[in-house]
């Protein structure tokens, strides 16, 4: 299972995603861990108005293990968003995950 809330910026507006989808992690015994992911969800861009679409993302990238319950991230994320805002975009990701 794996979930994403992402703010950014695209053409100087904000972009705000929310998603959740599936996960499937390779090697889990080690502290190198390399996933990938399909998520769904809503994709929001804000500038003098807003508008929302839905989204889709695919990534990839490696958990860091600094502890049994905490690693850094690093990879990629595509998102696609239909609809009016016909967004297609691939960002590097990176950030501290908490595992269960």
């Amino acid at each position: 299972m794996g979930c994403d809330f992402g703010p950014g910026f695209l053409n100087r507006k904000a972009l705000n995603t929310g998603a959740g989808g599936l996960q499937y992690t390779f090697n889990r015994s080690g502290r190198l861990r390399p996933y990938v992911n399909a998520l769904v969800g809503d994709a929001k861009i804000t500038g003098a108005s807003s508008t929302n679409a839905f989204s889709q993302q695919l990534g990839a990238g490696v958990d860091l293990g600094l502890t049994k319950r905490f690693a850094v991230r690093a990879g990629l994320q595509y998102l696609h968003a239909d609809g009016p805002l016909g967004i297609q975009t691939v960002s590097p990701i990176t950030g501290v995950t908490f595992r269960f």
